[in-house]
C-alpha cells in the first residue's frame, strides 16, 4: 500500500474510495474496507482510504477529544492489511475544518483525487461542523456522477459497532467485548522505562510500559495478556493502576507486566521495546495491607493465568 501525506503527491487514477477516521480498524471499518477492495478489485479501478492526522477532534474540540485506539503506524498497518492501494493521510487544519460539505465531495474528491465510486457508514459525517449527511451524498451521487454505497451498521449482542462504543468498554474493563468489535486483540505499544524497583524488591519483577499520553487505556485492573519481545509473545499479566498498596507510589496511573514464570527464559536486560495484547479481565486493582498479601494475590493471579493458557492450548486456539 502506498502512503501519501499531500494531495499534490496522488497520481492520476481513478479510485473506489472511503473516508473517515478509521481508528482502531474494527470490525464495521472492515467490512466497508472489504466491499472498497472488492469493487476496485471487479472494476480494475485502486482501492483507497482518505483518513486525517490529527484526529479531527483534537482541533475541533480539545478539551473533550477522545483517547485513541490506535497509534497512527498501528492504523497504517492495519488499513494495508485490508488490501488498499494506497492511503491518504491528510493534516485536518482549519481551512479543511471549514470546507463546505458539497465542496468537500465535488472539489476534493472527485476532482483532486479520482473517487468513482464511494463507500460509507451510514452514519458518516463531514464537511463544516459535520453538517453534511449521508442523505446529501444520496442526492448528489446521480447528479455530480459518481456511485454510492452506504453500509448499515453492525450490531454486536445488540450494540452497534463503533470506535466510541469501544472506548467505553475499554473503560469499563470489559477487554473481551472491546476485542470482540476490534475484531483483534487491543493492544499497547511503547518503550520500557525503568521503575522504583518496588515490585522487585517486594512483590514481582515487572516491566514498565510508557504508554502514548493520548492512546485510550483499558480500565483499572489487572488483566491477562501477551507481552511481544523482540518479536515473541511471552504469557504475561498486567496491571494498570496507580499502585494504592504502595504509600509513596505518588498516584500516578502505570502499566507494570509480569512475565509468567515457565514461559520464557530469563531476560538479560530490560528490553527496549513492549507490545501488550489484553485478552481477559482477571479483578480490579485493590489495596493490600501488607507485600505478603500482595504477594499471595499475584500468586493467585499467576495461578487463574496459567490456567487461562492452559484452557486455549488445550483447545487449540493459537494467538500467537
Amino acid at each position: 500500500m502506498q502512503v501519501f501525506r499531500a494531495m499534490e503527491a496522488i497520481p492520476v487514477g481513478s479510485r473506489v474510495m472511503s473516508v473517515g477516521n478509521f481508528d482502531g480498524v474494527h470490525i464495521a471499518h472492515r467490512c466497508i474496507l472489504d466491499a472498497v477492495v472488492a469493487e476496485a478489485r471487479a472494476r480494475g479501478l485502486q482501492a483507497a482510504a482518505l483518513t486525517f492526522t490529527p484526529h479531527p477532534a483534537r482541533l475541533l474540540h480539545p478539551d473533550s477529544a477522545p483517547a485513541l485506539l490506535s497509534t497512527e503506524s498501528d492504523k497504517i498497518a492495519r488499513l494495508a492489511a485490508a488490501g488498499l492501494d494506497w492511503l491518504l493521510i491528510l493534516p485536518f487544519t482549519a481551512g479543511l475544518a471549514a470546507m463546505p460539505p458539497r465542496e468537500f465531495v465535488q472539489n476534493l474528491l472527485l476532482r483532486r483525487l479520482g473517487m468513482v465510486s464511494l463507500h460509507e457508514g451510514d452514519d458518516f459525517r463531514f464537511g463544516a461542523r459535520q453538517s453534511g449527511q449521508v442523505a446529501d451524498l444520496r442526492r448528489w451521487a446521480p447528479e455530480l456522477g459518481f456511485d454510492l454505497r452506504i453500509h448499515p451498521s453492525i450490531r454486536l449482542r445488540g450494540q452497534i459497532v463503533s470506535s466510541t462504543q469501544i472506548r467505553q468498554f475499554l473503560a469499563a474493563g470489559n477487554i473481551s467485548r472491546a476485542n470482540r468489535m476490534l475484531g483483534y486483540a487491543y493492544r499497547l505499544q511503547g518503550p520500557v522505562v525503568g521503575g522504583r524497583g518496588v515490585g522487585r524488591r517486594l512483590t514481582a519483577p515487572t516491566l514498565n510500559l510508557q504508554f502514548h499520553p493520548e492512546q485510550a487505556l483499558p480500565g483499572r485492573g489487572v488483566y491477562i495478556c501477551y507481552a511481544s519481545i523482540a518479536n515473541r509473545a511471552w504469557p504475561a499479566l498486567t496491571n494498570i493502576g496507580i499502585r494504592p498498596s504502595f504509600a509513596d507510589a505518588g498516584g500516578a496511573l502505570t502499566v507494570e507486566t509480569y512475565l509468567l514464570p515457565g514461559h520464557h527464559a530469563p531476560l538479560s536486560s530490560a528490553p527496549e521495546e513492549l507490545t501488550l495484547e489484553f485478552l481477559y479481565f482477571l479483578r480490579p486493582e485493590h489495596k493490600f495491607p501488607s507485600p505478603g498479601a500482595l504477594r499471595s494475590q499475584i500468586s493467585a493471579d499467576v495461578t487463574r493465568a496459567q490456567n487461562y493458557f492452559g484452557k486455549l492450548q488445550a483447545a487449540g486456539i493459537q494467538l500467537h
